[in-house]
């Protein structure tokens, strides 16, 4: 049987470099470099039928990519942004007022609050000050594009109902001390 020569051929991933020789089952390796850098050897049988197209890290992309939806790795791994897009949607239902809404419509999180100037938390919204939380600019629009900024968990809580009247009474209580 001829050999084939693979040197210099491209299979997927994978650039055949060299023969590597043969290996216990008396089949013909070769060493490669695939696209992201690693040098691998393989079975040239095995990357001519494509049973070998990369070092690995086409199925550990793969992976990645199958395990990505809508802003969430569904292993568990949310991103806050998501968990923020599903509360708000859930609370446009519950509250009924218009949602139109996808994940990638979120603003990203600001380093310092826009309302109270504080320092924003990389937590996870667990309602401490800095953490972020979802705004309605204008509550009677919903969550709908446009309508929507992330602020401080502490801002958004303080303007959460209460009217411009009350806010004033607070601020010329606290003045008085």
């Amino acid at each position: 049987m001829n050999a084939i020569d693979e040197h210099g051929k491209k299979h997927g991933r994978l650039t055949v470099l060299s023969f590597a020789g043969t290996n216990s089952y008396r089949k013909r390796t070769w060493k490669c470099r695939c696209d992201c850098g690693k040098i691998i050897i393989a079975v040239g049988q095995h990357i001519r039928n494509g049973n070998t197209n990369s070092c690995g890290c086409y199925q550990i992309d793969r992976a990645r990519v199958a395990a990505w939806k809508h802003g969430h790795n569904r292993v568990g791994r949310k991103t806050l942004q998501y968990q923020m897009w599903v509360h708000a949607k859930r609370r446009a239902k519950d509250i009924n007022v218009p949602f139109n809404l996808s994940v990638t419509d979120l603003p990203a999180i600001p380093l310092v609050c826009p309302v109270l100037g504080i320092e924003m938390a990389k937590g996870n919204g667990n309602r401490a000050a800095g953490s972020p939380s979802l705004d309605r600019i204008v509550n009677r629009l919903g969550y709908v594009k446009g309508n929507v900024r992330i602020i401080s968990w502490r801002a958004n809580s303080l303007k959460s109902n209460a009217t411009l009247q009350e806010l004033r009474l607070l601020v010329k209580d606290a003045e008085r001390f």
